[in-house]
């Protein structure tokens, strides 16, 4: 299955929070009850006036044997943390979520993990469709 929060380098991160939060909420609540050998647990790094990450795009980070979890981090960057289109951040982190399941996978794949990949981009297209359908609903 797949997790994932974030490192917000400072306030002006806050937007891009906003429309993260919806979609981590519902990835956390699909996940309960299923199980999976192999977790990919994405961080998304934010540049801010606190910190900066000091790179951008996707990157593999630490493997844990005993927890079978794989950490994937996204360095985003500064113009996606100033930009206020939430169209255009909800984007981006579907294009970025994509891109840590297909690196995870083959990375997970060629260690002869199993890693169902197919199951976890399902979790995450319900889930940029639930926020959405939230907002309306009220």
């Amino acid at each position: 299955m797949i997790s994932f929060g974030a490192v917000a380098g400072g306030p002006e991160c806050s937007f891009f929070l906003s429309v993260l939060q919806p979609i981590r909420i519902c990835a956390k609540e699909e996940r309960i009850g299923q199980t999976q050998s192999a977790e990919i647990n994405v961080v998304f790094h934010l540049p801010g006036s606190i910190a900066d990450p000091g790179y951008t795009g996707v990157r593999t980070a630490k493997f844990s044997k005993r927890q079978k979890t794989l950490m994937m981090q996204i360095g985003v960057e500064k113009a996606m943390v100033a930009c206020q289109s939430e169209a255009e951040i909800r984007k981006y982190i579907q294009d970025v979520l994509l891109e840590a399941i297909t690196v995870g996978e083959s990375w997970l794949h060629k260690r002869g993990i199993a890693y169902d990949a197919p199951q976890d981009l399902s979790v995450l297209e319900r889930c940029y469709d639930a926020p959405a359908e939230n907002r309306h609903s009220s």
